[in-house]
């Protein structure tokens, strides 16, 4: 019960601290994302040929 009430505790002061850098966190996941996805692409096309 301690622990559950720790981490919900845990997770909401993660929560205001992304509040704050949410939008770097975002532009963070889209750039990251963007090149998996190419990177996934090439190797697609590689294997393809």
């Amino acid at each position: 019960m301690i622990l559950i009430c720790r981490i919900d505790r845990m997770s909401a002061d993660v929560i205001a601290y992304h509040g704050r850098i949410a939008p770097v966190v975002i532009v963070i996941v889209v750039v990251i994302v963007i090149v998996v996805v190419s990177v996934a692409v090439v190797i697609m096309t590689a294997f393809a040929h």
